[in-house]
C-alpha cells in the first residue's frame, strides 16, 4: 500500500491592520532638513579645514540657509500645543477648526473661477454670501468630525460622503498656487512668505501657547 502524498501546506496570509500614518510635524520636518545641510556640508568639506575659495563659498550659503531653517524650528518650538476645557475645540496645526475651515473655502473655492463670475455679476452678491456661508459650514463639519470626531463618528462620516463620489470628475494634482514645496525648497521664498505673512492682519502669530488669529478690531503695531 502506498503512502498518500501529503498536499502542500498552503500559507496563509492575515492581513496587517496597519493604523493611519502619522504626518511629520513641522519641527520633524525642519530637523530633517537640517540633517541634509549637515551631510551636504560634511561631503563638502570632510575634514573641515578646506581653503578652497569655491568650496568656502558653498559653505556660507549652507550656513546661510540653516540659519533662516533654525529661526523656523524656533517658531514650531515655541508653538506648543496647550491643554484645553473639555467645551473647547482643539486646534489643527495650532488653527483653530472653525478659522481653518474659513481659510479653506477662502483659497480653496472663493480664489477660483467663482470669484471671476462674481465679478462680472453672474452672482450677486447675496447669493454669493450664501454660497460662502453654505461652503465654509461644510468644510467645518468635516474638519471637525475627522479631526475631533470619535472612531465613530469618523467612520460614519468617511461612509456617508463617499456616497456621492464625483466618478466623471478628473483626479486631484498638486495646485500651483498652493505648493509649498515651492517655498521648502527655495529658501529666499520661503524667508519672503514669513514677511509676508507678518504685515498681513489675518497672520496666525506664533505665541508659547498657540497661533492666535487677529480679530479684526485688533491693532497692528508696526514692525
Amino acid at each position: 500500500m502506498t503512502e498518500a502524498k501529503r498536499k502542500p501546506l498552503v500559507k496563509i496570509e492575515t492581513k496587517r491592520k496597519v493604523g493611519r500614518p502619522r504626518l511629520p510635524t513641522l519641527e520633524e520636518m525642519i530637523n530633517r532638513k537640517l540633517a541634509d545641510i549637515e551631510k551636504l556640508r560634511t561631503e563638502i568639506d570632510p575634514t573641515g579645514k578646506t581653503k578652497s575659495r569655491a568650496k568656502l563659498t558653498k559653505l556660507v550659503k549652507l550656513q546661510q540657509e540653516e540659519n533662516k531653517i533654525r529661526a523656523l524650528l524656533k517658531i514650531a518650538t515655541d508653538n506648543e500645543a496647550t491643554k484645553f476645557k473639555k467645551d473647547e475645540e482643539p486646534p489643527i496645526m495650532g488653527v483653530p477648526v472653525k478659522e481653518l475651515a474659513l481659510l479653506m473655502a477662502l483659497n480653496c473655492v472663493r480664489n477660483t473661477v467663482i470669484e471671476d463670475y462674481h465679478a462680472r455679476g453672474i452672482i450677486s452678491q447675496e447669493e454669493m454670501k450664501e454660497f460662502n456661508k453654505l461652503v465654509v459650514n461644510k468644510l467645518y463639519t468635516i474638519l471637525h468630525y475627522l479631526f475631533n470626531g470619535t472612531l465613530e463618528e469618523q467612520d460614519c462620516l468617511l461612509r456617508s460622503i463617499s456616497l456621492c463620489y464625483p466618478y466623471n470628475w478628473d483626479q486631484p494634482v498638486i495646485d500651483e498656487g498652493l505648493d509649498v514645496q515651492t517655498f521648502l525648497k527655495n529658501p529666499e521664498l520661503l524667508t519672503g512668505l514669513m514677511i509676508m505673512t507678518e504685515l498681513s492682519p489675518h497672520y496666525y502669530k506664533p505665541t508659547k501657547s498657540r497661533t492666535i488669529p487677529f480679530s479684526q478690531s485688533e491693532k497692528r503695531t508696526s514692525l
